[in-house]
């Protein structure tokens, strides 16, 4: 049974159960349990992608992350895997909390990310690029329904935050998941999107109690 943070990571290696080291910053105790069947639950997700397996992957990985909603494991660790939860690590992953909301346009512009180019808003930028182009999936969701299908996921901090390569990120509203999704609605032309409405999974840290 994976109790620790740092086994849950090992765990969420998705497409690398092998993975011979792990970051300093993770820990020494490196640990794989039940790699094999990680790998498989994974591999199906991301090539089969049934309503059937989705469910047994959030049954799986909820057993090691209980405080993560199914969106949330579908979002996140299912569509990034190791890479992306362990840019998030130092949050302390058993201490997040998620609160789904409905936001607004004018909401979901105050969000920043790691990379704000990767949400640029405007003619040159990379979203208005793949908007304009067709087949763009998050693009082609948004004009049919106009939202996305799955909430995005949106971390709310009164500190400024230190990312991997000393990046820094002013308090706010930054993005954790979903940049493709965010860059397509804010640079999407407004009759092809709704104004409210959109769903966000707001994440935030929920502070340790120490034992008395």
């Amino acid at each position: 049974m994976v109790t620790s943070v740092h086994g849950a990571l090992c765990e969420l290696a998705g497409a690398m159960p092998r993975f011979a080291q792990v970051p300093d910053a993770v820990g020494a105790d490196f640990v794989l349990p039940e790699a094999d069947r990680w790998e498989f639950l994974y591999w199906q997700l991301s090539h089969h992608d049934s309503p059937q397996q989705r469910a047994q992957y959030v049954r799986y990985a909820q057993g090691f992350l209980p405080n993560f909603p199914a969106d949330a494991l579908l979002e996140w660790p299912g569509r990034h895997g190791y890479q992306s939860m362990h840019r998030w690590a130092f949050l302390g992953l058993e201490n997040l909390r998620f609160e789904l909301q409905r936001w607004s346009i004018q909401d979901l512009k105050r969000i920043r990310a790691y990379d704000d180019g990767f949400i640029d808003v405007g003619p040159d930028s990379h979203g208005a690029y793949h908007v304009g182009r067709q087949g763009d999936w998050a693009a082609e969701q948004i004009r049919q329904h106009g939202t996305w299908g799955a909430p995005i996921l949106v971390l709310s901090h009164s500190e400024e935050l230190e990312l991997e390569h000393r990046v820094k990120l002013a308090p706010g509203f930054t993005l954790i998941e979903g940049h493709t999704r965010l860059s397509r609605m804010l640079n999407m032309p407004t009759n092809e999107r709704r104004d409210d409405g959109h769903q966000v999974l707001v994440v935030r840290r929920q502070a340790r109690t120490s034992a008395t």
